[in-house]
């Protein structure tokens, strides 16, 4: 996670992008985001415009492993020159095969 991580503090949309699911769907409190690009256009308004001041900090709290799902909950921090976030978060991750890989 840290290259994601990394890609969101330097604004680097692209990089960023690759971290997420064509189908992700991302639940704040602005609304509902489906899909890469409408994810992605919610995060260059809100927070990746500020990069290079901005910040994201997170402290992982549960991990449960479903079959091929990764369940996660976390805490985590933003500060951009905006405004200064704390708050809960929670994701689904799911295994997916490596293509092409030597």
């Amino acid at each position: 996670m840290h290259h994601c991580t990394a890609a969101f503090e330097s604004g680097n949309a692209a990089e960023l992008q690759e971290c997420f699911d064509l189908e992700i769907v991302l639940f704040a409190p602005q609304g509902e985001f489906r899909g890469r690009k409408e994810v992605m256009d919610y995060l260059q308004r809100r927070f990746l415009q500020y990069s290079p001041k901005l910040s994201y900090k997170m402290n992982l709290q549960d991990v449960k492993l479903f079959g091929d799902a990764l369940w996660c909950s976390y805490d985590y921090e933003i500060v951009s020159p905006k405004e200064h976030l704390i708050a809960r978060g929670m994701s689904m991750c799911r295994k997916m095969a490596l293509t092409g890989a030597s």
